[in-house]
């Protein structure tokens, strides 16, 4: 694979490559599937089916992902619809993103001060990304 070979050529600068290709990969969604359907799946996994419960930003995708799975063990029909579902993922999914951007926001601000005594100095650095409001 192609991640491989650069991370042997080059361990040093593997990090900066490796997220360069998940920026360009975009922000993930939660997306509600019903048995049957033709969806993308996870990309890193490569499989179709898929759900985890780990992060404290996913509580309550999780709470979800339980009482289906506790209704479908039980034998019990679904505790949500279809459009509840899709309507919940979307919810997800906005909160998350705006959850993020106010991460990035204070991780701007915080860069901003601890350097802030910097001002004029040069680094040596790799752009990992560029667009009109800057460079990454």
């Amino acid at each position: 694979m192609v991640l491989t070979k650069e991370k042997a050529a080059d361990p040093l600068r593997f990090p900066d490559l490796s997220l360069a290709m998940i920026k360009l990969m975009g922000a993930g969604e939660y997306i509600a599937e019903l048995p049957g359907q033709s969806t993308a799946g996870h990309f890193g996994l490569a499989v179709k089916d898929y759900t985890h419960s780990t992060a404290p930003n996913r509580r309550y995708t999780d709470l979800i992902t339980q009482r289906l799975l506790k209704a479908a063990i039980q034998g019990k029909p679904s505790p949500y619809r279809m459009v509840d579902l899709e309507a919940l993922a979307a919810h997800c999914t906005a909160e998350e993103d705006a959850a993020n951007k106010v991460e990035r926001q204070v991780i701007k601000s915080a860069a901003a001060l601890l350097l802030e005594g910097r001002i004029g100095e040069q680094f040596d650095a790799i752009v990992t990304g560029a667009s009109e409001k800057g460079t990454g």
